[in-house]
């Protein structure tokens, strides 16, 4: 079952390579230490950070291509034992697996920010970035919760490990592979809730650039005000934060 576990752990490295990443917990700006607090509020809430747009997009390509991975991983083979409900299939038994990495993780954090080991960012904000990770894909966040209702506590990171849970699994090969739909669209499938945000107020950016930009070339008054390379710099800037301030993602809930 080794390898098993290493693509498990293969699979959550694709999903959490955001939140492990330090620069998303670093403001979006070319200058971040002249951003208000308002405007470090309205980044946070649409996960605008540090990170290189055409890397997000990469991001989501690899957490598509993980979840085609381990899709093929269970057409061919499936995992047996007395965990495993029969009625669910053994695909179900990924979420849990993933939940079990991710409460460990969080606990982890909570644990070393209490020792005083603070890293790049607080516990609280870590969490968040998990739960985003997990939420946007079907069953994750139920097993997620499920674990917080057991009381595992945060201060514990060694109750739960990912042998224990493949413990009792037996690896075998269907008689017969399963019939699955390979995924054709890896960027959208690997998109989770933080990309979402992300992506939403970005494709608003845009528009309203274009519109400065048109207004810049056809009105006279402007063309004295601001010409394209200031433009570009209020995109970067001002014009991210007027978006976020005037748009809600329909994912935007309480976390």
């Amino acid at each position: 079952m080794r390898d098993v576990e290493s693509l498990i752990c293969l699979f959550a490295m694709a999903l959490f390579m955001n939140a492990l990443d330090k620069r998303t917990y670093i403001p979006f700006a070319q200058a971040g230490a002249n951003l208000t607090s308002e405007e470090r509020l309205r980044q946070r809430e649409m996960d605008l950070n540090s990170i290189p747009h055409i890397e997000r997009r990469h991001c989501c390509y690899v957490r598509g291509l993980a979840f085609d991975l381990v899709g093929w991983f269970f057409n061919y083979y499936k995992l047996k034992g007395e965990t495993i409900d029969p009625s669910k299939g053994d695909f179900s038994l990924l979420p849990v697996l993933i939940a079990v990495i991710a409460r460990y993780m969080v606990r982890y954090k909570y644990m070393a920010h209490g020792n005083g080991i603070k890293g790049v960012c607080s516990a609280s904000a870590f969490e968040r970035q998990i739960k985003m990770s997990l939420f946007a894909f079907p069953g994750f966040e139920e097993e997620y919760k499920a674990l917080q209702d057991k009381g595992d506590g945060k201060e514990n990171p060694n109750t739960l490990r990912l042998p224990s849970v493949l413990e009792g699994l037996d690896l075998m090969v269907r008689d017969k592979p399963k019939d699955y739909q390979p995924i054709v669209d890896y960027f959208r499938a690997g998109k989770n809730r933080a990309d979402n945000k992300y992506f939403f107020a970005v494709k608003g950016m845009y528009f309203i650039t274009l519109l400065m930009v048109e207004m810049c070339l056809k009105e006279p008054p402007m063309q004295k005000l601001m010409n394209p390379a200031a433009l570009l710099r209020m995109s970067r800037n001002g014009l991210m934060n007027h978006w976020c301030r005037s748009r809600k993602h329909p994912e935007q809930q309480n976390e």
